[in-house]
Formats: C-alpha cells, structure tokens, sequence
C-alpha cells in the first residue's frame, strides 16, 4: 500500500473487504465509489486492485452518488435499473421449454392414481446435455431452474401404499378399538408387541452420525458373514403408561423366543406395572415370530397363560397394516436412534444404549435385557404336536382374534 493510501491500515483493509462482499450489485457501486471520494489521486486504482472491481464500476458509482444527490435514487429500490440484465435463456428461446417437455415426456413415469405426480429416470446433467443435442447450447443450472418450476426436484420414495389391504381390515380395526377400550376400562394390561429389525455386532456400518474428532472406520460391507453376530430386538410397549422393554437375544427369532421375552418382562416388569389386572391383550402383527398362522407361537403363548396364572387375549392388525402397531411408530424410532451411527461388539452395549437414548420429553422410557438362552426353529415333530393347542375364539374374525386360558385361569 503506498504512503498517500496510509489513512487505510491493513486491519480497515480487512474490514472493507468484509463489507463489500455483503452488498448487493448496486449496493458494492456505491460504497466503492463513496470511499473514492476520501481518497487522494489514485485512490481509484487502488480500490479497484483491492476489491477485484474495475475502474468503470467506480465510475459508474460516482456519477449514481452525484445524482442521488441531485435528484434521488434512479433505481427506485432495484438493484438493477428496469430491463436491465441478461435476459433468461427461455425467452431468448421459447422452443426451450418445449424441448424440455419432449425429452421429460419420453423418459418419465407416473403414479397410475395421481395425473399430477411423474419422475424421471434422467439426471440433470443428462437433460442438460440432450438440451443441448436437440435445441440450443444450455447450462446445467439453467436447466435446473427450469426444472424447478416444473416442480421436478430429488426425492425420496415413501413408504404409504399398503399393499392388497385384507377384505377385514376396517372390521378389524374396530374390533381392535372396541378390546383396548374394555381393557382400559377395567385396567387390565395391554402390551404392543414386535420384534425389530436384526442389528449386526462387530466393525459393519451403520447409518447415522455421532461427534468425533476423527473418521471412524468400519468394513467396507456391512454384511452377516463379516459380523460378530447378529442381535434381535424383541420389544414390549405398554400404550397406557408410556413405558417399554427390550429383549436382546443373539440366536433366532422364533415363537418360542417371543414368549420367553413376554415371560421375562411380565415376571419381572409388567406383573409390577398392572398389579391388579386379570388378563393381558397382546397387539401383534401378522407375521414374523408371532405369525397368526403359527400354532407353534399360540402354544408357547398357551403355556405362558398357564405359567402366570392369566388369560392372554390376542389381536393380530390386518395383514400389511403392521405399521399402525403403536410399538412401531412410538418406540422404534427412539431404539433405531439409540443404535445410529454407533459401532456395538456386545450385546450388552446395545442394551446400554436403548436405556440411555430411548427415552423422550414426552414421558416415554425404555428398558432393555439381555438374554442368553439359545432358541431354535421348531421341528416338524414340534409342528405336530402344536396343531393340538386349545385357543378360544371369543370375537368374529377367528384368524385375528383369538384366546389362550390355561386350566388356573379358570
């Protein structure tokens, strides 16, 4: 910086350049140019090789400041004056637009029951280029623009259509309704009950993010045979106090393994909770351990009734609807956060995790066991012997809804 300029010390040059880089168009015009003004000759110069701006830009900032003076701001609140500007690419050539369409049109699907709902296989680099083939040369964030306005932006699918939905279903519901509020009423005990997806132990990624002062490190495949184990997460959600349990078993998910973990958690948890109920309700999906078609599963289930002394009244939701089971919506997501982002060797620190995260402002809180007994699939003896159970059929839909009372129920 020469001496004529050494009113502007290295610390004020700092600071213009802040400011400068603030400002709109118009705005940088002006401030450059009133700054010019406070200068010796060459000042101009100077200003131009500090902030990158050219000589005619201060110029031009010159003769807006003298006549803002004289007859106030020409601009009127614009940046630019009217008209000024590049023009956009679409009105220098209309034919755009409809090239657009034509290329969209060819390489897009669409939902069979929205008309207004279409995606496309294309990126915008490939329509850009095409663009570019068949009409006028174009750039890619023009063609992202245009693409905008046309409301075709990245997204996600959504998992909402349920597939098939059963002939039952709103009947079922209501019979659903109708048992949790009885249950409510005569504060007998109704549990939510699923198992979640199998979590794999060891160095596997797995989704989400944590604070760390460094790259963490895991196998380049997150796949079984690369793990240490796998976990299954068998949780039980008690709706009327907000409160939920997780069962972590390395071995199979199985009817049998479903019932341990009901026995578990009532023998130690819910027999607390519900001190004074007669009977439990169980609100279960339709596959998976705890299928509806499973004897085996309402056999376990019936020894379970006879070891608490307790009829269990079940409720399966219709088929493909497993996602209003409320243990799903309510619990899941605060277990599936628990595990984000975060390497686990051991069981017990899954189960470590679900107690220290799983829990939210709202009064939910959630416990975890760890259980070491090996469960294997039922054999075809097993099978068998199953067919034999005894359920009652208190309610219509018999497939749904049925009842294990053991003898001392009685």
């Amino acid at each position: 910086m020469s001496k004529s300029h050494a009113s502007l010390l290295p610390k004020s040059e700092d600071q213009i350049k802040a400011v400068f880089d603030t400002l709109s168009e118009k705005d940088r015009r002006r401030y450059v140019a009133s700054l010019s003004l406070l200068l010796p000759h060459g000042g101009c110069t100077y200003l131009s090789e500090l902030l990158k701006c050219s000589l005619s830009t201060i110029y031009r900032g010159r003769r807006e400041l003298q006549q803002l003076e004289q007859e106030g701001d020409p601009a009127d609140g614009r940046i630019r004056r009217e008209g000024a500007g590049r023009p956009k690419k679409e009105d220098d050539h209309p034919e755009l637009i409809k090239a657009l369409e034509e290329i969209l049109d060819e390489r897009t699907a669409g939902s069979p029951t929205q008309q207004t709902v279409r995606w496309t296989w294309l990126t915008v680099s490939a329509i850009t280029k095409r663009l570019c083939e068949v009409c006028t040369f174009v750039s890619r964030p023009v063609v992202a623009r245009l693409c905008r306005a046309l409301n075709l932006k990245k997204r996600q699918q959504v998992k909402s259509v349920t597939k098939a939905p059963s002939r039952h279903r709103n009947q079922q519901f209501g019979i659903i309704d109708r048992l949790r509020e009885e249950f409510r009423r005569t504060k007998d005990a109704i549990f939510s009950v699923d198992s979640k997806q199998k979590e794999l132990l060891g160095k596997v990624f797995r989704p989400g993010m944590v604070l760390a002062d460094g790259p963490v490190e895991v196998l380049d495949h997150a796949l079984p045979s690369y793990a240490q184990g796998e976990v299954i997460t068998h949780g039980i959600y008690d709706p009327q106090l907000n409160r939920a349990h997780m069962n972590l078993n390395t071995s199979h998910d199985t009817g049998e393994f479903a019932c341990a973990s009901l026995r578990w958690f009532w023998q130690n948890l819910g027999r607390h909770w519900h001190a004074l109920a007669d009977r439990i309700l169980l609100l279960l999906d339709c596959g998976g351990s705890n299928s509806f078609r499973s004897n085996v599963f309402k056999s376990h289930l019936s020894r379970l009734s006879t070891q608490i002394g307790l009829p269990i009244q079940v409720a399966h939701l219709p088929v493909y609807c497993s996602k209003y089971n409320p243990i799903e919506r309510r619990v899941f997501p605060w277990v599936e956060q628990a595990y984000s982002g975060r390497l686990f060797t051991d069981v017990r620190q899954m189960a470590n995790a679900i107690e220290n995260t799983a829990r939210t402002s709202t009064g939910l809180q959630t416990s975890a066991h760890v259980m070491k007994n090996t469960f294997t699939p039922a054999t075809k003896r097993q099978q068998k012997q199953a067919a034999n159970v005894q359920v009652e059929y208190p309610e219509p839909l018999t497939d749904y809804n049925y009842r294990l009372v053991s003898d001392n129920c009685l």
